[in-house]
């Protein structure tokens, strides 16, 4: 009987596990899309600048 509370035990720690990987991976790849949508953001306003400088 301790055998399967061991198995259930471990099994419930290791869907933990998981779900935290996963959990944290989501929120770094959002932060990374952010932090790219900036960047694309900023050099789209720097491509304007330099057009309206050369006109």
């Amino acid at each position: 009987m301790e055998i399967i509370i061991g198995y259930i035990i471990g099994f419930i720690v290791l869907v933990l596990f998981f779900v935290s990987i996963f959990k944290s991976v989501s929120s770094r790849i959002k932060s990374e899309k952010r932090d790219m949508n900036q960047q694309i953001t900023d050099l789209k306003k720097r491509l304007d600048n330099i057009e309206e400088k050369s006109q």
